[in-house]
């Protein structure tokens, strides 16, 4: 339990180092991205190394099964973050720092987490599109759907929440 939480502290200050870069500056910095990559990388490792010790005592499983079933949900926690790169080669108005931060999530979250936290973050951003719209368009400003959100800010709150239900493992809804 002590690494999960580890891995969630990791996540959260990624999270906000990279929301309060993309806030100020719309970017989020390759050192940040590189150093949160090889801190993920490193929870991810010491958490599958405990595993395989608590498992020595009674090894029934063979070892390729094992590694792939400790680093498969965290490898496949990439695909949103692959799937956010393509978007943005295809010119869909997503960063490129946007899908690298979904990818360095991904490995801190799993697949299911980082869904979850996808989602919650689009959600978020469009709401407050939405509204902001709404609201511009009722002062007369009829320019308020060309401005560009920076996604990562809206990001804080789904963060912490998938965060809490990451450490406490609660099962909402069948994810």
């Amino acid at each position: 339990m002590n690494m999960e939480m580890a891995r969630m502290g990791v996540f959260l200050m990624f999270l906000l180092a990279a929301a309060w870069q993309d806030f100020g500056t719309k970017q989020v910095s390759t050192e940040l991205l590189w150093l949160s990559g090889t801190a993920a990388l490193v929870c991810q490792s010491l958490s599958v190394l405990c595993l395989a010790f608590m498992k020595e005592a009674g090894a029934e499983e063979a070892v390729l099964p094992f590694f792939l079933n400790a680093w498969g949900p965290y490898l496949a926690g990439v695909l949103p973050g692959a799937a956010l790169l393509v978007l943005s080669r295809m010119g869909c108005g997503i960063g490129v720092g946007d899908g690298v931060f979904f990818l360095v999530s991904g490995l801190l979250l799993g697949l299911r987490h980082n869904l979850l936290f996808l989602c919650g973050t689009i959600l978020c951003c469009g709401l407050f599109g939405l509204g902001y719209y709404v609201w511009s368009r009722m002062k007369g400003n009829y320019g308020a759907g060309k401005i560009e959100l920076p996604l990562l800010p809206f990001a804080v709150f789904p963060g912490i929440w998938t965060a809490a239900l990451y450490v406490t493992q609660i099962r909402t809804v069948g994810i």
